[in-house]
This record gives structure tokens, C-alpha cells and sequence, in this order.
């Protein structure tokens, strides 16, 4: 359900966009919610008037048509200081309206932008949860990693919240948003740095038997690391996009990103130079992966600004983002498939 709420102006302005869009139902209210009391009584409180010359306007509309809608309605009400447009979902109708098999599969798949932008952008804030939870899953990661546990290691997988500001970043280069863009790179770099610190000083203090199968698989790249980080870019994208739970998409995420960056930390305060370089080289191939499929996957789903102006800036967003992790994922393939023909 659509709800703009504006003067009656606007909302004028609105109902004829409505007009010529296909709404399944929409209706106006207008004027005082009340008004003052026949008897003489005291008038009610200021907040529970609507001025005479504001009201509401609400549509149903059907999903797939929500992102050309809104576009058109946030025209209209830029105008209107005052004015607001309210998404809200609906769980039913009676009666349902009929649909083609076709027409609800393109329902099921469209999200349109804001509602994806508003979920999307909250995971890239760099929070204190987001911080804590960053240490406590760096703690958990090191554990496994130094004791050989896949179950402990799959934990910290659970509990990383890289996914957030990884996907934040994709979603900003999609749409050329420098604000989003800046904070998700402040929000990933900053997580990544303080997982690399609490590893670094582990390995410098406590005698470590940095041996373990699950540290050794980590300590250079690999044709599988790159395929996990595609799958988990691509899943993350696809979850967000379809309203999908993130916790298992965490997981995957999770795998290709907080263990390589624990195991270069446990490397640096050993004093193994070389198994760490391996080591982020891996973490940088997997960022560069997630990052080139998450932002495929929210191009394919056509994920663009509303305006002429902001989708010339996503363009070049886009081509500057998609050229940066091509080229770390083609010199990587270069030298893998190079590397195993000599």
C-alpha cells in the first residue's frame, strides 16, 4: 500500500500519476481527523488536527510496478516540502488480484530501490554492535583456525557481520552514491583492520602451532577461493534483493572473507612474511569477486537511480568499480592458468 500525504495540491498532482498507472485500488482522505467538540468541551490537542487543507492518499499497487510508480510520485512531491510518500507492505487482499503465471513471477523478483536502499545502507554504518561483533568473531575464527575446527570456524562465520558494509559498497557503486560508497569503505576497512590487529596480536604473544589444515589451505590463492567468493557476492545480492534471511548468506560470505583476514594477522605476529602476503593476496582476490558479483547481480535486477543526472554519475560508478575488481580477478586467472600450463 502507497500513502502520500501532502496538500491537496499535491496530492492532486499525484492522483493523476495514479490515473495513468495500473493500480489495483486508490482513495483520498482528506480534511480534520476532529474537529471541535458540539457541546463547548475543551478542543482537542494540536497534534490530533489535520489542517483543512492536508489530507492522504492511498493506492495498492502491485510489486512489480512500485519502482516506476514511486519515480513518478517522488517527482511530484519534491515540490512539497511537507509532503511524504509511505511504503507499506500488505500480507493479504480479499479477493486477491488474478495475475499470469508471467506477471507473478516479475512480482516476486522486483524490490524496488528505496525499500532495497534502506535496508541495504544500514548494514555499511559503522556501528559499536558492528565493531563488537567483529572482535568477538575474530576471536572465535582465530580459535578454530589455530585449534583445526571447522565447527568453531564455521561460528565465527555465523557471526561476522562483514556482509553488511561489503554489500552496502556494491549497492553504492551500483547507484554512484559517493556517501554510501565512503561510509561502506570506512565500515569495511576499518572492520578488516581490526580483525587484522586482534590476530597480529595474538600471533605475536602466544606460542602458536600455525600448522593446522585449516590455516595452510588459507595461505595462498586458489581457483576455489575465487568460486566462493562469486557464490557469496552473488547470494548476499540475491538475498537482499528477495528479502531472503542473511544468516546463511552470512555464512557464505563469512568464509571467503574473516578467515583469510585472521590467518594474515596470525602470519604477521609470527613472523611469516611470505605466508601472509599469500594469505591477503587470497583476502584481496575474494573481496574483489564478492564485490564484482554483488554488483552484477544488482545491475541484472536493474537497481538504478531514479534521475537522469544521478544514473550519468552510476555509469561511471560502475564502470570505475567493475574495472577495479575485473582486473584483480583477470590478472589472478592470467596467472593461475599460466602458473599450471608451465
Amino acid at each position: 500500500m502507497l500513502e502520500i500525504v501532502g496538500d491537496t495540491q499535491t496530492l492532486a498532482r499525484c492522483r493523476n500519476v495514479l490515473d495513468q498507472r495500473r493500480v489495483t485500488d486508490v482513495w483520498q482522505l482528506t480534511g480534520a481527523v476532529h474537529t471541535h467538540n458540539e457541546d463547548g468541551g475543551a478542543p482537542p490537542e494540536a497534534d490530533d488536527i489535520r489542517p483543512p487543507d492536508r489530507g492522504s492518499l492511498r493506492a495498492l499497487i502491485q510489486q512489480g510496478d512500485q519502482q516506476g510508480i514511486l519515480d513518478a510520485l517522488s517527482a511530484v512531491v519534491s515540490s512539497d516540502a511537507k509532503a511524504r510518500i509511505v511504503l507499506l507492505p500488505v500480507d493479504a487482499t480479499e479477493p486477491e488480484p488474478a495475475l499470469s503465471e508471467a506477471e507473478d513471477f516479475r512480482q516476486r523478483i522486483s524490490t524496488p530501490r528505496q525499500v532495497l536502499y534502506s535496508t541495504i545502507a544500514s548494514g555499511g554504518k559503522p556501528t559499536l554492535s558492528y565493531y563488537a561483533y567483529v572482535v568477538l568473531a575474530t576471536l572465535v575464527a582465530a580459535v578454530g583456525l589455530l585449534t583445526d575446527s571447522v565447527a568453531v570456524v564455521i561460528g565465527a562465520m555465523v557471526i561476522a557481520p562483514l556482509l553488511g558494509p561489503l554489500l552496502a559498497l556494491a549497492f553504492g557503486s551500483t547507484l554512484g552514491d559517493a556517501a554510501l560508497i565512503r561510509r561502506s569503505l570506512m565500515s569495511a576497512s576499518s572492520g578488516i583492520g581490526l580483525a587484522l590487529a586482534l590476530s597480529f596480536g595474538a600471533g605475536v604473544l602466544f606460542p602458536l602451532d600455525v600448522e593446522t589444515q585449516e590455516i595452510t589451505s588459507r595461505l595462498g590463492v586458489g581457483l576455489d577461493g575465487l568460486l566462493v567468493a562469486i557464490a557469496s557476492g552473488a547470494a548476499g545480492a540475491l538475498a537482499a534483493s528477495r528479502g531472503t534471511p542473511g544468516a546463511l548468506v552470512g555464512v557464505m560470505v563469512a568464509v571467503a572473507i574473516l578467515p583469510p583476514t585472521t590467518v594474515v594477522g596470525l602470519m604477521l605476529g609470527q613472523g611469516r612474511i611470505m605466508d601472509a602476503w599469500g594469505a591477503l593476496q587470497l583476502l584481496g582476490l575474494n573481496i574483489a569477486g564478492l564485490q564484482l558479483a554483488a554488483q552484477a547481480v544488482f545491475v541484472a535486477n536493474g537497481i538504478r537511480p531514479g534521475r537522469w543526472w544521478e544514473k550519468r554519475g552510476a555509469r561511471q560508478s560502475r564502470v570505475v568499480s567493475t574495472l577495479v575488481s575485473g582486473t584483480v580477478v583477470l590478472v589472478f586467472l592470467v596467472v593461475f592458468f599460466t602458473r599450471d600450463f608451465s
